[in-house]
């Protein structure tokens, strides 16, 4: 995370009473963003979490680059990505929509997750197929 990232991070948290949590193994941020109602990211990462804890979030950058733009294209999330330049009315719109629809918007995520993970399954190589838990190869 670059130092305006953090500088920002600071700043949201103190607005909203919460903590700035760095340094987070991927399983550690799905379970705390399942906690959560909405998070706002600046960073795709972020966002895909997000998506397979089944919570909805938007996400925000200084420039949104290619892939995130792409990204959520794809996944049909377009309309959950805000670029700092639109200003901070589409920011504000972007996390109302979300709250006024909620439970649409987290279906709507744990949807693109299941499907996601459906497809990358269906291409890993049958060697690579997954163990059942508690069973042997």
């Amino acid at each position: 995370q670059s130092t305006i990232d953090r500088g920002v991070s600071a700043k949201l948290a103190d607005l909203v009473g919460c903590p700035v949590i760095d340094d987070l193994a991927p399983a550690e941020l799905i379970s705390l963003y399942a906690r959560c109602r909405l998070v706002l990211t600046s960073r795709l990462h972020g966002f895909i979490l997000s998506a397979l804890a089944g919570t909805p979030a938007v996400l925000m950058a200084p420039g949104l680059t290619f892939k995130e733009k792409a990204v959520l294209t794809q996944l049909g999330l377009d309309d959950l990505r805000v670029s700092a330049s639109d200003g901070p009315d589409r920011l504000i719109a972007a996390c109302l929509a979300v709250a006024s629809d909620h439970e649409a918007t987290a279906r709507r995520m744990k949807d693109v997750a299941r499907r996601a993970r459906d497809e990358l399954l269906s291409k890993v190589p049958p060697f690579l197929e997954p163990v059942p838990r508690g069973g042997t190869a």
